[in-house]
C-alpha cells in the first residue's frame, strides 16, 4: 500500500491486539504506531472488520461513514484515548441513523455495569433513590442523590466533563 502496510498485515495486527469483543488488548501501547499509517479508507475497513467480528451489522458505505467523521470535526483526535464512533444505546447496526461521535471515555461510561444493570457512576440506595459517584485517584466522590437513574447518570457524566458530539 501507499503507507507500507498491507491489508493482511493490518488484519494480523488487529487479531493480535484486539480481543473477541473488539476491545483493545493489554498491548494497547503498541497501537499508536499503527494509527499513523491508517488512511480513512483503511480505518473504515478496520472498523467494519471489528464490527463483523463482534456480530454487529454494518450498514455504512464508505462515503456515509466518512461524512459522519467529517461533520464531527474529530477525525484527527480519534482513537482509544480520543474520539470514537458509538452506537446509540450500544445496540443495533452501525448506520447513519444509529451512530454519533463521542469520547471513548463517554462511550465507556454509557455502558451499563454488568452486575447491577445500572449505568457507570450510578448506585441504587436503600431508599430506592439513585446516587451518583465517581472516582479520582482511588477516592470516591459523592455527587448527590437523585430520584431517577437517568438524573444520577447525567450528574456523573457532567462531573466527568465529557459529552457526546452528535
Amino acid at each position: 500500500s501507499q503507507y507500507g502496510v498491507l491489508q493482511k498485515t493490518l488484519q494480523r495486527l488487529l487479531l493480535k491486539y484486539y480481543n473477541d469483543q473488539g476491545f483493545p488488548a493489554k498491548r494497547l501501547k503498541d497501537l499508536p504506531a499503527l494509527k499513523r499509517v491508517v488512511t480513512p479508507r483503511n480505518a473504515f475497513n478496520i472498523q467494519k472488520f471489528c464490527a463483523k467480528r463482534r456480530g454487529v451489522d454494518w450498514e455504512f458505505s464508505f462515503e456515509q461513514w466518512w461524512n459522519v467523521w467529517e461533520q464531527s470535526g474529530h477525525w484527527a483526535e480519534r482513537g482509544p484515548l480520543g474520539y470514537v464512533m458509538c452506537r446509540k444505546g450500544d445496540v443495533g447496526p452501525y448506520s447513519v441513523e444509529n451512530v454519533f461521535i463521542a469520547t471513548n471515555r463517554f462511550n465507556a461510561s454509557s455502558r451499563r455495569s454488568k452486575k447491577s444493570g445500572l449505568p457507570m457512576g450510578v448506585r441504587r440506595e436503600k431508599s430506592n433513590n439513585f446516587s451518583a459517584v465517581y472516582g479520582v485517584k482511588g477516592e470516591k466522590i459523592y455527587l448527590g442523590m437523585y430520584p431517577t437513574m437517568e438524573q444520577a447518570h447525567a450528574a456523573y457524566l457532567s462531573a466527568l466533563g465529557e459529552g457526546a458530539i452528535i
